[in-house]
């Protein structure tokens, strides 16, 4: 009978690749509607829960931090508008009061 032929050896496992340090971090700031802000952190490409609301001032703060001139500029611009924003509203709610207190005078007078 003949010899059965030699089976060959397996090949030898591939070593496990040992990670290398820790996963990337991606920090995602972001502006939203109403001027509000949120950063959003992932690791690798796990993210790290719902994204959190921040203020603008801390936003402008943290990306002057930065040094990045580009970045800098986008947000600044973006800070800018919803200022000029809020002193159209400001400007307009105290021409309303103005013009409330002015009928509430002359309901005031009226009464008397």
């Amino acid at each position: 009978t003949p010899a059965p032929a030699p089976t060959p050896a397996p090949a030898p496992a591939r070593p496990r690749r040992s990670k290398s340090g820790p996963a990337p971090v991606t920090v995602t700031l972001a502006s939203g509607p109403d001027d509000t802000w949120t950063v959003a952190v992932s690791h690798g490409a796990r993210k790290s829960g719902k994204p959190a609301s921040v203020t603008a001032d801390r936003v402008l703060e943290a990306v002057r931090a930065l040094g990045d001139p580009a970045a800098s500029e986008a947000v600044e611009e973006k800070v800018e508008a919803a200022r000029a924003a809020a002193r159209e509203r400001v400007d307009a709610l105290s021409r309303e009061l103005e013009d409330a207190r002015r009928v509430l005078d002359r309901l005031t007078e009226q009464g008397k």
